[in-house]
């Protein structure tokens, strides 16, 4: 189905849009006098995404200093052979340091990726199937391992070092230490704990020995512990048993006390999803939401208190944790999670983004279309024409969201979706219109008030310029944003900082790229039908790409896009509370100082002034 879909017909036909507003409000208020919202903000107009590197998985530090991410290209003079690279990035001043930097040669390079950072930036874990990044072999038979590295000295650790290498009880065999891999780390904000899946017997030395069935582990730094935290319970004994199904994705709270993970196993000790063993048809995987005080876990995907907390009735996975542990989100398809005012899921075997509060028992579907429509045909409290009345409703996503991640804080998730998030069409004064047209995936800002229920989006994979090639001028007065031409993902493991003001995230879409110039390539006629052409010049001195695109990495500052629509605060707290209902609102008559019938200029490097990270020679070779 293409992303257009309904929001493009309500742009096309306003008069369609009033009659789907009504339908669906069920009570609109009334349209007397309504008080417009008032207080401008300071926003970076047109500021939007900043070009950093070609890469991907792009994760901040918590305190927005540093950017972690992974590349195929030679970034630094000593990144040594062809295969992927981890780089660490500053913030400040856009230099970069390797991290999975080889302290051996006497083995074949080998590909680091799937980084994740600590809060202050200083301790990166990552994977690697390159030997050479540890004083030793870590593994004779060449699977992955997890490696965390100590910026401030530059001490590598291989954290997956298997610590319960002990005789098995029954049979008195020794595990292989060369079977099986390590994948997905995930170091905790504080840098005290790192948590990994594994597949490689005898890892742990806490909790049930682990064994070829994939698990997830946590690494205590201090102590070098390695707990097995997905171990199985055998429900007629209440014994230790291994695990009878795979466990992935995990994710730690700030300090490492709470894990959240998806899993298929059916023997976890939680009693909703006790079976005998997984569904061989079917093997439905829920996510949960280990205690290191309790020792055992909860169910996470499970639905609203309001709707008798029952288990999803489809998989979820990709779990995302706010620093205390108290919310998590995740990806999935079930249609039976909501609470009974939430916008209904009416589109079966899509997936969505959705919130738990775990304290609360309360779950949200965050993946919402919010539409702002003008309706200049309705009086306004001034009578003017056109009217200032607007309204604002949300609407079930029509396509798949795909990944979510929750900023530290818990107010903010971004969401990566298929779906258009964020329409914003009609007549308005100095405002910033928005619409979702390229069919791609695209990422969101949703923010969230103290219960997980979203309050306002806003774009991230947005064009910051009108990029308007019909002249030699690059158009930065931007009245109309958009996103780009290709997918775009936050597919770091933290891409926004504990606050949410920064997302970092990657994409295809080459037309991201701010502007610098435009190059003729074409003259008009003869004939006459021929006109003159031009193509855009990007920042990092490229043009508009063929067919192959590559992935490059991205920050943004979430203000960078502000409608200017202030709504009331009382309408929008109303709004928030009830979704399911729609809100008729003011926006203000007058164009604010200093839009002056258009947002301010757009720097052509985004709001950060440093360029973008272009590939450093090593000493031995020369670029021509």
């Amino acid at each position: 189905m293409s992303k257009k879909f309904k929001y493009v017909a309500m742009c096309a036909a306003p008069a369609v849009v009033i009659g789907l507003f009504a339908a669906v409000s069920g009570g609109i208020a009334s349209a007397g006098a309504v008080s417009a919202g008032g207080g401008d903000q300071s926003v970076y107009e047109g500021a939007g995404p900043a070009l950093t590197a070609v890469g991907m998985a792009q994760s901040y530090s918590g305190d927005g200093r540093y950017t972690v991410f992974e590349s195929d290209e030679k970034l630094t003079p000593d990144a040594a052979g062809d295969l992927r690279h981890v780089y660490r990035r500053s913030a400040a001043d856009g230099s970069l340091v390797l991290v999975s930097k080889d302290v051996r040669t006497d083995q074949p390079a080998g590909a680091s990726y799937n980084a994740s950072i600590s809060h202050d930036g200083n301790w990166i874990a990552f994977e690697t199937t390159d030997p050479g990044v540890f004083a030793t072999d870590p593994h004779p038979g060449g699977a992955s391992q997890i490696a965390l590295v100590d910026m401030s000295t530059g001490k590598i650790t291989q954290v997956s070092a298997p610590k319960g290498l002990l005789p098995d009880p029954v049979t008195g065999q020794v595990p292989d230490p060369t079977s099986g891999g390590n994948t997905n780390p995930m170091v905790s904000a504080d840098g005290s704990h790192v948590v990994f899946s594994s597949a490689q017997a005898g890892m742990s030395d806490k909790g049930v020995p682990t064994t070829s069935m994939q698990t997830i582990e946590e690494y205590d730094r201090a102590s070098g512990h390695i707990t097995n935290i997905t171990g199985g319970v055998n429900k007629t004994s209440g014994k230790a048993e291994a695990p009878n199904g795979p466990s992935d994705d995990g994710v730690p709270s700030a300090d490492g006390r709470y894990v959240a993970y998806d899993s298929v196993a059916t023997n976890l000790g939680v009693a909703q999803t006790n079976a005998d063993a997984p569904d061989a048809t079917d093997p439905r995987s829920f996510v949960y939401r280990w205690d290191a005080q309790s020792g055992s876990s909860a169910l996470v995907s499970v639905s609203d208190a309001s709707s008798g907390a029952v288990k999803a009735d489809d998989t979820s996975y990709l779990p995302t944790m706010s620093a205390d542990g108290g919310k998590v989100g995740f990806i999935s398809g079930a249609t039976n999670l909501l609470g009974t005012g939430d916008v209904k899921k009416t589109v079966n075997h899509m997936t969505d983004a959705y919130v738990r509060t775990m304290s609360a028992g309360v779950t949200h579907r965050v993946s919402l279309a919010l539409i702002d429509e003008g309706w200049p045909t309705v009086p306004d409290s001034a009578g003017r024409s056109p009217s200032m009345t607007r309204m604002r409703g949300w609407f079930e996503a029509q396509v798949s969201s795909t990944r979510i991640s929750l900023s530290a804080d818990g107010s903010s998730a971004i969401v990566t979706s298929m779906s258009p998030l964020l329409a914003i069409t009609g007549a308005c004064a100095g405002c910033q219109k928005f619409a979702d047209d390229n069919s791609a995936l695209d990422v969101y800002d949703v923010r969230l008030n103290a219960d997980a229920q979203p309050e306002d989006v806003r774009p991230i994979s947005m064009k910051r310029t009108n990029q308007n090639t019909y002249t030699t001028e690059v158009g930065l007065l931007v009245r109309s944003s958009s996103t780009g031409g290709g997918d775009s993902v936050a597919d770091g493991k933290t891409p926004t900082t504990d606050d949410g003001s920064l997302v970092a995230f990657a994409s295809q879409a080459g037309d991201l790229r701010g502007m610098t110039g435009a190059q003729q390539i074409s003259s008009s006629g003869p004939p006459a039908n021929l006109s003159t052409e031009f193509l855009p010049v990007y920042v990092d001195g490229g043009v508009p790409d063929g067919h192959t695109e590559p992935v490059r990495t991205f920050t943004v500052e979430t203000n960078a896009f502000n409608s200017h629509l202030h709504m009331n605060p009382a309408n929008l707290a109303s709004l928030t509370l009830n979704p399911t209902a729609l809100t008729q609102y003011e926006t203000r008559a007058d164009v604010l100082p200093e839009l002056d019938n258009a947002p301010a200029l757009a720097k052509p490097t985004g709001q950060w002034t440093n360029s973008w990270v272009a590939p450093v020679a090593p000493p031995s070779m020369t670029f021509r």
